[in-house]
């Protein structure tokens, strides 16, 4: 899926951990978002991680980000660097 930021950028929907919480990707990083009112698109960037899938997971753990097990399977099969995935 493909989503646009408010610039028109579009970017991926790497995983939509919970109703409020989604990680996007773009061509430099994965980006941990938080959606500000539960009935509007009003999300809010809270962590931008271009580095590994560890540093991904531990952003998302500080932020204490719910995560479904679908999502969590999704996560679990990313690879171990974001260039790899964003090269795949």
């Amino acid at each position: 899926m493909t989503i646009k930021n408010k610039g028109g950028v579009e970017m991926k929907l790497v995983a939509q951990l919970s109703a409020r919480w989604r990680v996007l990707g773009d061509t430099d990083q994965w980006i941990l978002q938080y959606k500000k009112k539960a009935k509007k698109e009003d999300w809010g960037n809270v962590s931008f991680i271009g580095s590994t899938k560890r540093i991904l997971m531990r952003c998302i753990r500080e932020a204490n980000a719910p995560i479904t097990g679908r999502a969590q399977s999704k996560l679990d099969r990313l690879p171990d660097t974001f260039k790899c995935w964003r090269d795949a």
